[in-house]
């Protein structure tokens, strides 16, 4: 293991270059990735490519944690930074995409932070070149552990997966479909349960808020919402209101920072909403129209 010291925040840090550690099929998954702070590891949902699928499938990577620690989500907020994972000298991929589950909201001094605690599994999926021809990957994580110091990490994993008829079901492929069922939805569907009926901003550009009132259809006393707009933004704790027989809400979200003469006018938003059920859906914003209002 290779470390050095550097400086994260008002934290100093260690960062470890963790060994590669090589696929083994019959399991479906690569050997834990060890340290002192976190266990991780690759996982497979299938035990090879199937040649007569649509030349895709499903990655998991995985994380397990020790009490109090905690790791981030895409967008980590007020500290932290967010799990990424390349895939460098892989074989035979022709895009692998990673996706989040619905984080949970930590806020300690005042400092507000979306991740996980205990562990996670983020699922990956995977588009081959030629279903006909094995897969090798060749991964490498980037990811931040935090309780009292915050802890950058990076750990290395490798797997063939051979192409051939299905090879039997992977003890892993109900843990990784779980978490693919967490990650929110896209866009609007009345399917979906959820949905937003109006985002208003409100205040000058330094004391502005975000007005979001939201619509479900289960009781949404569990409500939340993230909100994403680009590194130089920050949100508050929105306060949050029941309408319309509990199946309403509204959220009112300071707007912490940014620069410029209009604040946060005209910027390209992620509202992330989820109804306290498991349900959670992912909404891009065009604020350029919205109007300021005092």
């Amino acid at each position: 293991m290779m470390k050095k010291w550097i400086v994260c925040g008002v934290f100093l840090a260690v960062l470890s270059v963790l060994p590669a550690q090589a696929f083994d099929a019959e399991q479906g998954a690569t050997p834990w990735v060890d340290s002192e702070f976190a266990e991780t590891r690759l996982l497979s949902a299938e035990l090879n490519v199937d040649a007569s699928g649509d030349g895709s499938f499903l990655l998991g990577w995985e994380i397990k944690l020790p009490k109090g620690w905690k790791t981030y989500w895409r967008s980590p907020g007020e500290a932290g930074l967010p799990t990424t994972l390349t895939w460098d000298g892989s074989q035979n991929v022709a895009e692998a995409t990673l996706y989040y589950p619905l984080p949970t909201r930590f806020e300690i001094f005042g400092i507000q932070t979306y991740g996980y605690d205990k562990g996670v599994v983020l699922p990956v999926r995977v588009k081959v070149k030629d279903k006909t021809k094995p897969v090798h990957i060749n991964a490498m994580a980037s990811f931040m552990v935090c309780m009292d110091i915050c802890v950058p990490l990076e750990a290395h994993y490798q797997m063939t997966l051979p192409s051939k008829p299905s090879a039997g079901r992977s003890p892993f492929q109900n843990n990784i479909h779980a978490s693919m069922i967490k990650v929110p939805r896209v866009g609007r569907n009345p399917l979906y349960g959820l949905d937003y009926e109006n985002v208003s901003l409100y205040g000058e550009p330094g004391n502005q808020r975000l007005v979001i009132d939201v619509v479900g259809r289960r009781l949404l006393t569990g409500a939340d919402v993230i909100v994403e707009a680009g590194k130089i933004f920050r949100f508050g704790t929105p306060s949050f209101s029941l309408m319309g027989r509990g199946k309403k809400a509204r959220f009112v979200v300071p707007v912490g920072s940014g620069r410029g003469k209009k604040g946060l006018s005209g910027q390209q938003l992620k509202l992330t909403l989820s109804d306290g059920w498991g349900q959670a859906v992912e909404f891009p914003i065009e604020l350029a129209s919205a109007p300021i209002i005092d």
